[in-house]
């Protein structure tokens, strides 16, 4: 039983934590997997982000999912690792 991600790119959320408050710095989806430009424009974002606030920027993507439980699909947030985000956007 359990929830399968597919990590396809849907969207990308970008945030932090400050004083035990999750603050949303980017947050963009689409109706479509996102391109390899969409990639780029947020990895610029993403350094941008990093230049200001150097802390811990956390990472989501919008990505489909499937259940052991239900047969059909859905998207969901899935949190991924700034390595995983730093590879995602070099490919």
């Amino acid at each position: 039983m359990g929830i399968y991600t597919h990590l396809d790119m849907y969207g990308i959320r970008i945030y932090h934590f400050i004083d035990d408050k999750c603050e949303t710095l980017f947050a963009k989806t689409y109706d479509d997997m996102m391109t390899r430009e969409q990639i780029g424009e947020t990895k610029v974002v993403y350094e941008e982000l990093y230049r200001r606030w150097r802390q811990d920027l956390r990472f989501q993507i919008y990505t489909e999912c499937s259940s052991t439980i239900d047969e059909g699909k859905f998207m969901m947030w899935y949190p991924i690792s700034l390595e995983q985000f730093l590879e995602k956007t070099q490919k």
